[in-house]
């Protein structure tokens, strides 16, 4: 490639833990190997501003020596304005949009950026040079959207990102402490497409129908406080005190979770591709899913995949049947491991970059 070459990506927002944030970073750090690469965003949170620049930074004078790499996950105008002003060429990689009823009572202005992301897609299209989506159900958007040929390519996932956190004892023992009882673990961001509350109701079920004593450990950014809230109203309802949510934590914190946790369970109603059941594979961990949006690809053999339309009760059937039986564990494991080769992240880096070399 050209030593003036420029690859940049840019989002519209970038923090830590979020996948997108984390496959764009993967990404760019491949790029730079054979071209100038930063990552850009309108919004940066303050753990990411020494790592990505703001949008506003971005080379005023278009290159032709320059492209554009654009993660899509939600609409953004001031994004959608820069974009549409490039003479650059345009690489799309699509990460999915939620659909934005999920939002519309608690959150009007985040469901109305959703729906106007859909609406960016259409007017990018004729500036797009390339079209990726990270799985076969975001490809679906896509094509809905006018794009032809799309690419499917779940590049700079990296499932093996936690195993290189070593158990640290003092961590460990917190959680121990903390955590006395067998806890089923949910990883994700609290948005109400999580469907969070299916899992609070399980663990009743569990008690009541199953006589099992387990703990449920929610992990990740509590964006909607009135969603949070709600949780919380409805674990007191159900007399549960077993319901933990850790809120934001550090990668080393989210390993240590996983890797004392007795399944991994996601009851999520709309998913694009997910990474955090792969992580949990990748350390052993069995894994129970509702088949929803991308996650029976995603999982695809790995894990036990419930029907879509699965509730409380599916759920709690279905952890209890791992919670007892070892050798079914065990297979899951193994299970977890051929998966886990099917996505080995330097064949689908080379898989894009080889794509992208057409772009260049």
């Amino acid at each position: 490639m050209s030593p003036t070459l420029e690859i940049h990506q840019v989002l519209a927002g970038a923090a830590p833990g979020d996948a997108v944030s984390g496959m764009a970073r993967a990404i760019r750090d491949e790029l730079r190997k054979v071209a100038r690469s930063e990552l850009y965003a309108v919004h940066i949170d303050e753990g990411e501003k020494r790592d990505v620049l703001p949008l506003s930074k971005f080379p005023l004078l278009p290159s032709p020596e320059r492209i554009i790499v654009y993660h899509a996950s939600i609409g953004e105008p001031l994004l959608t304005h820069f974009l549409m002003g490039r003479d650059e060429r345009i690489v799309l990689v699509y990460h999915n949009m939620t659909p934005s009823g999920f939002f519309t009572n608690l959150d009007p202005w985040v469901a109305t950026l959703l729906d106007w992301g859909r609406v960016e897609l259409r007017q990018l299209r004729p500036k797009v040079s390339l079209a990726v989506a990270d799985s076969p159900f975001n490809a679906v958007d896509l094509e809905a959207a006018g794009y032809d040929p799309i690419h499917v390519v779940p590049v700079g996932i990296d499932v093996n990102r936690l195993l290189r956190y070593r158990p640290d004892p003092k961590l460990d023992a917190r959680i121990s402490h903390e955590q006395t009882l067998p806890y089923l673990l949910a990883i994700g961001q609290l948005f109400p497409h999580k469907r969070h509350e299916l899992l609070v109701q399980a663990v009743r079920v569990l008690k009541d129908v199953h006589h099992r004593e387990v703990g449920l450990v929610v992990a990740g950014v509590e964006r909607q406080p009135l969603y949070r809230e709600a949780l919380v109203l409805l674990a007191e309802e159900l007399e549960l005190r077993e319901i933990t949510f850790t809120g934001r934590l550090s990668d080393r914190a989210l390993a240590a979770y996983l890797r004392r946790a007795s399944v991994y369970v996601n009851a999520s109603e709309h998913e694009g591709f997910a990474v955090p059941p792969l992580e949990a594979m990748a350390l052993g961990i069995p894994v129970v899913v509702r088949g929803c949006g991308a996650l029976p690809t995603t999982v695809a053999g790995g894990g036990l995949v419930l029907d879509a339309h699965s509730g409380p009760l599916e759920l709690a059937e279905a952890a209890a049947t791992v919670l007892g039986d070892s050798e079914l564990r065990s297979a899951m494991q193994r299970a977890g491991t051929v998966r886990l080769r099917e996505l080995d992240p330097s064949h689908l880096m080379a898989q894009f970059l080889d794509l992208l070399a057409q772009v260049v």
